[in-house]
Formats: C-alpha cells, sequence, structure tokens
C-alpha cells in the first residue's frame, strides 16, 4: 500500500506554535517529537516555551504545578523523581478482552441549549445516563417529579404524565447510537427549595409510575415508544445531603430494596441496580451488604468518581470487588456513571472549595479548575483514566460527567457554543479504537526502576489486521520507546494523530515499519494523546 503524503501546513510548525501561544496563553501542553528507523521529525517548541534540542534528546511541555492526589481531601502527594524513559510493547498476536465502553457521558447531545449529535456520532459513544438533565433551566425532564408532577393524581391515567421533554432526550441518545441508563429519582436540589429530594411517601404508587415510564419507552403505554432501554438505576448518591434529605440508611436501603423488586416483577430482564454512590465509604459499603443479605436485585452497582490523577481510580475498584466476591455478588456489573478531572491546586485545600459559588460569583481558581477540564491537561487525563479504566475487573460502562451542551460549567467536550474542546479529541480517539477492535492487544508498560513514566497505552486489532495504539501523557516522561516487534515480517506504514498544545488530532506523520524488530520513538510533551494507525 503506498504511503500517504505527510500533511503540509500553510505555516510552519514553528510559527504555529507561536500563533497558539499567543492566542490561547495555555498554561501547559506542548507538541510531541517523533523518531523511527533513525529519522526525527520534530515539530515545534513545546507549549511551555522550552525547545526541543538537534538530537531530540529534550522537550518540556510540563507545567510547573505540583498535583496533590489520593483523595478529594485535596493534600500534595509527596514529590517522586519522574522517569525520563517508558517501553511500551505491544503484542498484537496475544488478544486478551474487549476495549470497555467507558467513553460514555452523562445526558446526551441535545439541551435546550444547543445540539452537538454530531460530535456524539464522531466519538462513537456507546452510553448515555441521565441524570441532572437541563436541571439548571427547567424542571420538565427525566426526574419521577418532573414526568409525573402532581403525585396525587391518578398513575394509571397518561394524562398525568408529561413526557415531551423527555421523550426529546432519550430520542436524541437513541439516534447517536448510545445505549441508555436511566436514573430513576430526582436530580441534584443544591439549595433545596424545590423539595424533591425525598424518599416518596407512597413507595408503592411510585413504583408504579416508574413502571409506567419504563412501559412508555419500552412498550409504546401513552403514544410512547420500543427502545428496548436495559439499565434502570434506582437514586442518586445518597450519601450526598444535596442529593436526598434526611433519611436513615436503613429507610433508604428498604427504599431500594422495595423499588428493585417491584421493577423485576413487572420484567425480570431490566438491568436494575444503584445507587450511584459518591465513592467507598461507609454507606456504600453497608448498602452492597444490604442487597446480599435481603436478596434485593443488585444487577448492576454504580459510583462516581472525580479525581486529580488517573492512578487514584484503582483503590476503589480493589476494595468494591472483593466486597461483591465475598457476599456472593460476584456477577454483579460495576458502572462508573461519573467522572471527571478535578485538577489538585498547590495549597492544599480541597479543590471542592474552590467550586462553590459565593457572594453571587465563583472564584478564578474554580474558573481555572473548569478550564483546565476542557484543554490539554483535561484531555490528557480523560485518555489516561479511560486506558486506565480498561484494566478494571467488572466494569460494563463508565459516564463521563458532562456532555450536554448547556451553560453547565462540567460539560468539558465543548465550549458553550458547542465548539469541541481538547478533551473531544481524547474521545474521539479512545472511539475510534473501540470501533474498530476485535481484539485488545497485549500491551506491556516497562517503568523507570519502580516509577510510574505517566504514561498509559491501549491497542486493538480490527477485522482487517490494521493496528491500533493509543498513547496518553499525563505529567508523562519524555521518551516513549513502542515497540511492535511481534508483528509479522512485513513492511507497515504507521500513521500518528496528535493531540497537544497546538493539534487536535491531527495526522502528524506517516512513518514507514520494516524488519522483524519495529518501533518508534516519541519523545511525547508532558500533556498529550498519540493514536497510531498500523496498517
Amino acid at each position: 500500500m503506498p504511503r500517504k503524503p505527510k500533511p503540509k501546513n500553510a505555516l510552519s510548525a514553528g510559527q504555529r506554535a507561536a500563533l497558539y501561544e499567543k492566542e490561547h496563553a495555555q498554561k501547559s501542553g506542548g507538541e510531541t517529537v517523533i523518531e523511527a528507523q533513525g529519522q526525527s521529525k520534530t515539530e515545534a517548541e513545546s507549549g511551555d516555551g522550552a525547545k526541543s534540542t538537534k538530537n531530540n534528546t529534550e522537550i518540556s511541555g510540563k507545567s510547573e504545578e505540583n498535583f496533590p492526589g489520593g483523595n478529594h481531601s485535596g493534600r500534595r502527594k509527596p514529590e517522586k523523581k519522574k522517569p525520563q524513559y517508558a517501553c511500551v510493547k505491544v503484542d498484537f498476536s496475544i488478544p486478551t478482552s474487549k476495549i470497555k465502553p467507558v467513553h460514555g457521558f452523562c445526558n446526551g447531545p441535545v439541551s435546550q441549549e444547543g445540539d452537538i449529535s454530531s460530535l456524539y456520532r464522531e466519538i462513537g459513544v456507546p452510553f448515555v445516563r441521565f441524570h441532572d438533565t437541563d436541571h439548571n433551566i427547567s424542571r420538565y425532564a427525566i426526574d419521577i417529579s418532573r414526568i409525573f408532577p402532581n403525585f396525587d393524581a391518578d398513575e394509571n391515567d397518561p394524562e398525568n404524565y408529561r413526557f415531551a421533554y423527555t421523550d426529546k432526550y432519550v430520542a436524541a441518545a437513541y439516534s447517536v447510537g448510545a445505549r441508555v441508563i436511566y436514573r430513576l429519582g430526582e436530580s441534584i436540589d443544591a439549595e433545596r427549595l424545590g423539595g424533591y429530594c425525598v424518599l416518596p411517601r407512597d413507595i408503592d404508587k411510585w413504583i408504579s409510575v416508574c413502571v409506567h415510564i419504563i412501559r412508555h419507552y419500552n412498550d409504546y403505554w401513552a403514544d410512547g415508544f420500543a427502545y428496548g432501554l436495559e439499565y434502570f438505576e434506582i437514586w442518586n448518591e445518597p450519601d450526598n445531603p444535596e442529593c436526598i434529605d434526611s433519611h436513615e440508611n436503613t429507610e433508604i436501603f428498604g427504599f431500594y430494596g422495595r423499588v428493585a423488586k417491584g421493577l423485576k416483577l413487572y420484567n425480570q430482564n431490566l438491568k436494575v441496580g444503584g445507587m450511584a454512590f459518591m465513592g467507598y465509604n461507609d454507606m456504600s459499603r453497608d448498602f452492597i451488604k444490604y442487597c446480599a443479605k435481603n436478596k434485593a436485585p443488585l444487577d448492576f452497582f454504580s459510583f462516581h468518581a472525580y479525581l486529580g490523577e488517573p492512578e487514584e481510580i484503582q483503590p476503589a475498584f480493589e476494595k468494591f470487588l472483593p466486597l461483591l466476591h465475598n457476599l456472593g455478588l460476584e456477577d454483579t456489573e460495576l458502572i462508573l456513571d461519573e467522572w471527571n478531572f478535578i485538577e489538585r491546586r498547590n495549597d492544599n485545600i480541597n479543590p471542592w472549595v474552590y467550586i462553590k459559588n459565593e457572594n453571587g460569583r465563583f472564584s478564578a481558581e474554580c474558573r481555572d479548575i473548569f478550564e483546565t477540564q476542557k484543554g490539554i491537561k483535561g484531555a490528557a487525563f480523560a485518555a489516561a483514566f479511560m486506558i486506565k479504566l480498561n484494566t478494571a475487573d467488572k466494569l460494563s460502562a463508565a459516564c463521563y460527567y458532562d456532555g450536554q451542551p448547556s451553560i453547565s460549567r462540567w460539560c468539558g467536550i465543548c465550549d458553550r457554543y458547542g465548539n469541541p474542546s481538547k478533551t473531544f479529541y481524547s474521545f474521539k480517539a479512545y472511539g475510534k479504537l473501540y470501533r474498530a477492535a476485535t481484539g485488545v492487544a497485549c500491551v506491556s508498560e516497562q517503568y523507570d526502576g519502580m516509577l510510574h513514566t505517566g504514561i498509559y497505552a491501549c491497542a486493538a486489532l480490527d477485522d482487517g489486521g490494521k493496528g491500533y495504539v493509543m498513547l496518553a501523557s499525563f505529567d508523562g516522561c519524555g521518551m516513549v520507546d513502542l515497540r511492535l516487534d511481534m508483528l509479522p515480517e512485513n513492511a507497515y506504514t504507521a500513521d500518528i494523530y496528535l493531540t497537544d498544545g497546538v493539534k487536535n488530532l491531527e495526522l502528524c506523520d506517516s512513518v514507514p515499519l520494516s524488519g522483524l524488530k519495529k518501533r518508534l520513538l516519541l519523545n511525547m510533551s508532558a500533556y498529550g494523546v498519540a493514536l497510531i494507525e498500523i496498517y
């Protein structure tokens, strides 16, 4: 197959980098140097002004900020020497498990602020979980109190339901090919003014309302549809006072058990679960124990993670899995249905303090945290995090919070006008890997001593024999030695697409590969993403 010509730019790489610096004033980023077959391609200066040397031994792009890690306390982690070298070995001859559908979103592509269905299709979004849907603007969709506003009305009369707004959102998710996780309950009520986030006074009637909602979307009830929705999540964050008001754990768990059993009586094939906990804590642990003891249906257990580093997700799975297994719930799926990047600040203050509205406005630190989610650092985190999630046993899905186009600060894949962000391109790269993959290649990441290199890798092979490798650098080392030794002894071409301080998943180079030992040397910037297609 003939090689693709190297893309040409009207501006030189150095001019493009300087223009980007001037217009966007990024704190971190930079570009990537590629070296193969002993020849190098130096693209530009790094995002923070440090130049790559003539022999390609240095490129910085590293922010001077440190990352307090671990938990939401914001404590700064101990300083560690940063490795300068990472070796990533990919063996396409040893397929492992499937690439996981962890590039889903909370809320669909349509809101009262706009429609980004085209971006969802580019990504190939596998799951949409509905929660907090347009809740800053209206109270008309998804929630029980929005669809069935008068709880004293006859729940068997279709005239007492208000489906139109929710129909719009579910149809939009369905149109982009996403499977729906429907949260049965209420959106967050931070001001606690609406009185919605309380357990229903008549649980049996509440269950009947839920069944009628499911019938509307699956069984044509009330001029409805046949979407075949499977996943129904009961409530959201019962361990958060803003999501449920003044109830004892025993009340909450009992409520879950009755609803879950009621939904199963209607349709045993539904996947029922919950309760979307904030994380591993006493309440989430006791909930799992309650379900095991009382035989409450728990097809999936859902929880959330807002973290500062990709490595922080591992402890959650290491705690949930043995607990489920030991209690006889080893078949329960795990769904991480809210996650996002919360950058740790340098002042050891809990970063959640900064995102609170005080005196009618938000702080500059709050602005920086949310803008960082959309920039190259947020893009690098998203890519590294999704790659990391592929190592999580029993994980069925994950949904980034949030994807709906709106004035909500949490939408990290586009600005409020619908224009794609850096983070969007991480999801697009992962989506390409997910759609193409028929089997995941064996990836071995070798660290410099005992220190993590900050480089994350995932690889896959499609039906036609085309290989894909996705690399993410999150505060990563400088050099990546990508080894593809187990490819058959043929000539190949590697197309390298980059997202960094300047590029947005752009074709950077097409490199020939030949011989028994095929390898690429990439001098990665501290924060960046590479997608490599090998054919």
